[in-house]
């Protein structure tokens, strides 16, 4: 779980940059998940532990790289800090959210974040470890919260466009 509130930063960070499309900061912020899918897939982490794909060191060095590429894609330093910010976001959520006992078992289990590679301390303050109430709301709330962030930039970009004469583009 956490892939709606992961969507959702997505989502209400497009504001933010007007190069960047909403599906690329979608894509950048379930990046740490498409690694670990990878990497499962590639024999290098293993299902409940991933420390290439979600540990603190390696989220914020895949952070670093697609923020970069991002840059040279968008030719725009402020689309890679946000592209490179929003790939960020996924650990910092998951630090909130994990582990997930409510939602994976039912009962609380113990931190499953690795801060560093293997065999390095492990984090995560839990937030739906003990809650599945707590778990969707947070879900579906952040999730509309999100979408509402990105209707209203839609509604005000429109709005620019009628007012500056220039036609809104057909539906």
């Amino acid at each position: 779980m956490a892939a709606l509130v992961h969507i959702a930063a997505g989502f209400a960070s497009r504001p933010l940059s007007r190069k960047v499309p909403v599906w690329f900061l979608i894509i950048a912020a379930e990046t740490l998940d498409i690694l670990a899918l990878l990497f499962w897939l590639l024999g290098v982490e293993k299902t409940g532990y991933f420390p290439w794909s979600h540990g603190l060191l390696m989220s914020a060095a895949s952070s670093l790289a697609f923020g970069a590429l991002s840059a040279a894609i968008f030719k725009s330093y402020r689309a890679g800090i946000l592209a490179g910010l929003i790939v960020f976001s996924h650990w910092v959520i998951d630090f909130i959210t994990h582990p997930m006992g409510a939602v994976f078992g039912g009962k609380p289990a113990q931190p499953d974040l690795p801060l560093l590679l293997g065999g390095s301390p492990m984090v995560g303050l839990g937030l739906y470890n003990h809650s599945i109430v707590v778990a969707y709301a947070v879900e579906y709330g952040s999730m509309a919260i999100g979408i509402g962030v990105y209707v209203l930039f839609l509604i005000r970009q429109r709005s620019r466009r009628r007012a500056d004469g220039a036609v809104a583009p057909a539906e």
